[in-house]
């Protein structure tokens, strides 16, 4: 089960029994505090469904309520899974006082969040950015899940839900936090002599980052960046909360990058202990890159758009389906891949093993 559960019970709020409390007794605390307080039962909630695409084989309560973080002005979101095929067809309903925000998925859908619990991250190759969202987007939706609740659904469905209680979630999002900081800091390194400011903000990310696994290992691993203050809060880290409130002071001038970089940089090795990692990076082009040949020199763009003119020709062109650079992410790739990467033309991901 959960790492930490000791802890859940200081998070439900003074609706909740003082002291540790069971898991789902906390999940039960939070959802009832806030239903009571809106004269709304459970039974009321569940009638406003609709069932479009058939009756639901589950039903969800989940989002910043049960996750302990919500406030007065927050919605309840509800994830309902239905056997058939579905849009992505999310649509809030008023009940009373209560924002209800629905969400429909198919069991297709809803079995790919569970598909993460084999899979390993990084990848070994490299990863494009459709492959990130959809990694990104089973991580969420699994966490959520973490901290949900079954207001409804067949046996099955209700026994599949707490398959994300268990301790791979939880590593799964670490290792996901830890290879995005390696992600940024890398991204920062190669942008700090062309577009300073954007170098700055990517290593706050490195940094974000590194926090989030704090949070994360200590078991509040459900993923909303808006929440990581909260979440270090809850669970009484005032070291990490110091190295929030340092680093959140970002530059705004070019000549306060080079302070803020050692800041961030300081920050990262004190929370991962070791500098970045030696994974290996990809530069692959974005999908909508292409380059012509020009007058000896070759024009990219990204649909049509966004520009830049380079007279040294890369390795690899758009359209040949191959990265455009791959080596130790400690290495700088030659100057072209890293004037087209801040050109916003370029796609960056960490892999696991040899390049």
């Amino acid at each position: 089960m959960l790492a930490n559960v000791e802890k859940f019970g200081d998070l439900c709020g003074p609706s909740a029994p003082p002291g540790a409390v069971a898991f789902e007794e906390a999940l039960d605390a939070r959802l009832d505090a806030f239903l009571t307080a809106r004269g709304v039962t459970r039974g009321q909630l569940l009638a406003q469904l609709d069932e479009p695409f058939g009756a639901p084989l589950l039903v969800a309560a989940v989002g910043s309520i049960m996750q302990g973080v919500g406030n007065r002005r927050s919605d309840l979101d509800l994830i309902v899974i239905v056997p058939k095929p579905v849009a992505r067809m999310p649509a809030a309903s008023y009940v009373g006082p209560v924002l209800i925000d629905p969400a429909y998925f198919s069991v297709d859908e809803a079995e790919r969040w569970l598909a993460i619990r084999e899979s390993r991250w990084p990848a070994r190759g490299p990863v494009d950015l459709p492959q990130w969202g959809r990694y990104c987007e089973q991580l969420s939706y699994a966490t959520r899940f973490a901290f949900g609740r079954a207001l409804a659904g067949t046996d099955r469905w209700i026994e599949w839900m707490q398959c994300f209680r268990d301790s791979w979630l939880i590593e799964r999002v670490c290792q996901w936090w830890r290879v995005e900081s390696v992600r940024k800091r890398v991204a920062a390194r190669w942008l700090l002599d062309q577009r300073p400011l954007l170098a700055a903000q990517r290593e706050l990310e490195a940094v974000l980052a590194l926090l989030e696994v704090r949070a994360a290992a200590a078991g509040l691993h459900f993923i909303g960046p808006k929440w990581l203050a909260e979440k270090l809060k809850a669970i009484g880290d005032g070291e990490a909360l110091e190295i929030l409130r340092a680093c959140l002071r970002a530059p705004r001038r070019t000549g306060e990058v080079e302070a803020h970089v050692e800041r961030c940089e300081a920050a990262c090795a004190a929370l991962s202990g070791s500098s970045v990692d030696p994974s290996v990076a990809w530069l692959s082009y974005l999908p909508d890159v292409d380059g012509e040949h020009r007058d000896g020199r070759v024009f990219f763009h990204r649909g049509n758009v966004r520009g830049v003119a380079l007279a040294d020709m890369p390795a690899v062109l758009p359209g040949q389906g191959q990265p455009l650079w791959c080596g130790r992410a400690d290495a700088d790739p030659p100057r072209a891949a890293r004037v087209l990467f801040a050109a916003d033309l370029c796609w960056l991901s960490i892999g696991a093993g040899g390049a």
